[in-house]
């Protein structure tokens, strides 16, 4: 009796291990596909070529034209009292990229206590606060070009 249970036993691990082979044998199936499902996926971009990375660049392209354009048409239905310094707005977003924005800030704020100083300098010497407005646009105008210029109601919030 003692061979028969040895053969039982045998064959019991025999099975326990035919199990285990399968569950590693699954296992590892169960990785490979995970592994080519990510390669499938890094691939969808374009991530091999630069081909996806031109398609991406024109999309944008073609998006920001879509944008300046809605600008464009926004500033043309406001009817603002005064021209913008662009036709679009573009140029002006242009140089503040190339510039900084900080340098962009720095200079309208440079611009904005010269109108200061200059409304405050007006209304010491006597003049009425309309009057001392437009003085010191002029001003502003004449030092640092006409698109530093304000319109009279943008000048009313600026200096009250």
């Amino acid at each position: 009796m003692g061979k028969k249970k040895d053969k039982k036993e045998k064959k019991e691990k025999k099975k326990k291990l035919s199990r285990a082979g399968k569950r590693e044998q699954l296992k590892s199936k169960k990785k490979d596909k995970a592994r080519g499902k990510a390669k499938r996926k890094g691939n969808r971009r374009g991530d091999s070529g630069g081909d996806g990375l031109a398609q991406e660049i024109r999309a944008l392209q073609k998006e920001l034209e879509k944008r300046d354009a809605l600008i464009l048409e926004l500033q043309q239905r406001a009817g603002a009292a005064r021209e913008p310094e662009s036709d679009d707005g573009v140029e002006l977003l242009h140089r503040q990229q190339e510039e900084g924005i900080a340098v962009s800030h720095r200079r309208a704020w440079e611009r904005h206590q010269y109108l200061r100083q200059q409304y405050e300098q007006y209304l010491e010497q006597g003049a009425r606060a309309d009057a001392a407005r437009g003085l010191a646009n002029r001003d502003l105008v004449q030092r640092f070009g006409e698109n530093a210029g304000y319109s009279g109601e943008e000048l009313r919030d600026i200096l009250s």
